[in-house]
């Protein structure tokens, strides 16, 4: 080998290692790449295996139990066939489907846990309704069937009746007017156990001189007899109010398209 041909081997060899020096350098003094997720446990984690989102904030909140107070607890039947519990309450908060169904499903719950009885440890017959304003037959009720499910039954046209604030008509508040409407309704059975005592129906067949065409003119007196007495009635009872007949008809209409409660129905 020539001294020319060396010099340019070891020539070679020394700017191959300055290359390399150089790229070693500039790699050393480059400022350090910032993580690509902040986490302080773990700079490398890259974005795709970041933790995800817990569970619990994917849920629906639980809904509160919304305030209400206990009318009636009481053991309706306790034999062997049967252990029912009946409760009545009284939502005091307002009205919604999915507050009315959450009380009831909490109730249900309650009411399940009682006992013992005579025949069975809890009770496999549940019934439960639910009230929401004074005067008002309830907006809600639930039960438990044979099958054992429980069953939830919402009268959705009183919501917005129930959440709407009373008004006064006729110069009579809501109160008053529930009042006037089991008056009403009084009238009513009073008219019909008049004309029954007269003009009794279904006949007996045993009675002397019974016929089929005598028990259906029986029927048409009592209704007849029925629709005078309760015209009377009410006149008399608009006018003790102070009230007009067309007055006392729309307060008769309001009670029964609210399902205001009515008086028990004597015999």
């Amino acid at each position: 080998m020539s001294n020319k041909t060396a010099a340019i081997i070891v020539a070679s060899m020394i700017g191959i290692t300055l290359v390399g020096v150089g790229v070693w350098l500039s790699f050393r003094s480059s400022p350090q790449r910032a993580p690509v997720l902040s986490d302080s446990n773990n700079q490398n984690t890259p974005a795709e295996t970041a933790l995800p989102v817990p569970v619990q904030s994917k849920l629906k909140p639980k809904p509160k139990i919304p305030a209400f107070r206990v009318i009636t607890d009481k053991v309706a039947y306790d034999i062997p066939l049967r252990s029912q519990i009946e409760i009545a309450a009284f939502m005091e908060e307002r009205v919604t489907e999915e507050n009315l169904r959450f009380l009831l499903e909490h109730l249900y719950e309650l009411a399940k846990k009682a006992g013992p009885f005579k025949f069975r440890q809890h009770p496999n017959y549940v019934f439960i309704r639910i009230y929401a304003r004074k005067g008002q037959a309830h907006v809600a009720m639930g039960y438990e069937t044979p099958s054992n499910e429980f069953d939830i039954q919402i009268r959705k046209e009183l919501i917005a009746t129930i959440n709407d604030p009373p008004v006064v008509r006729f110069g009579l508040t809501e109160s008053e007017r529930q009042m006037i409407w089991r008056d009403i309704v009084r009238v009513e059975n009073r008219s019909h156990r008049e004309a029954e005592d007269l003009y009794p129906f279904p006949m007996s067949k045993r009675d002397p001189g019974y016929t089929e065409t005598g028990e259906k003119n029986q029927k048409v007196k009592q209704l007849e007899y029925v629709r005078e007495l309760k015209k009377l009635y009410q006149v008399e009872l608009a006018e003790s109010l102070g009230l007009t007949m067309d007055q006392l008809e729309e307060i008769g209409t309001e009670g029964s398209n609210n399902w205001w409660e009515t008086p028990a129905t004597r015999k």
